[in-house]
């Protein structure tokens, strides 16, 4: 089974022809050099990454990563449609959804090494599978790969943690307009909703 991956340049214009995957071999230098979060890393760094990566393949519905399991790895999307999921008891926020070029899976830079996002395919997907544990000893060998990957991962976990912002308040408000009503004991007399303040802290306390 072949995976057309579509070639960039350093300044993410595409480049023909399209460079196609085969079976589940490590990508080289050149095609990792193709994917927008590896874009514009020197072609030695890029040969450091390689042999850590492969070709994956999950079925619609399959998870590519549970949350709270064991960080070791990062996926980037190739083809198909991912759902960055987040559990809550009783619920489960879907944080947002991800396509082809995007990046998923940067626990296991930080001690504990837990998952802190199920990811599930919305539909079959093809990404590319790097050995985030092997990769954390090419870092402490080469401090400019260390620094690479930080930045890369920071930006992606910075948007992350915004998206679950955005939808804890977004749930924090639905639990509210679900639960007050006009005639009860905490806003009958002055008409007004009594507050629910929903952050990070509280969702750290559930679990």
């Amino acid at each position: 089974m072949k995976t057309k991956l579509p070639a960039r340049d350093a300044e993410g214009r595409g480049v023909t022809p399209p460079l196609e995957i085969t079976g589940t071999e490590p990508l080289s230098a050149e095609q990792l050099a193709s994917l927008s979060f590896f874009a514009g890393l020197p072609a030695k760094l890029l040969e450091q990454i390689a042999p850590h990566t492969m070709v994956s393949r999950f079925a619609a519905g399959e998870r590519l990563l549970e949350q709270g399991a064991l960080a070791d790895r990062f996926y980037v999307l190739l083809s198909g449609r991912v759902a960055v999921e987040y559990r809550l008891p009783g619920a489960t926020l879907t944080v947002e959804e991800l396509g082809p070029g995007e990046a998923v899976g940067f626990s296991w830079i930080f001690t504990p090494e837990k998952l802190h996002f199920t990811i599930r395919a919305l539909e079959p997907v093809t990404a590319v599978f790097c050995y985030g544990t092997l990769l954390q000893a090419e870092c402490e060998r080469a401090p400019r790969l260390g620094f690479e990957l930080m930045r890369r991962t920071g930006e992606v976990m910075l948007h992350r943690l915004e998206a679950l912002a955005e939808k804890q308040a977004a749930e924090a408000r639905r639990l509210e307009e679900s639960t007050w009503h006009p005639g009860d004991e905490h806003g009958a007399s002055s008409g007004q909703k009594e507050s629910r303040h929903f952050s990070f802290s509280d969702a750290a306390a559930l679990e």
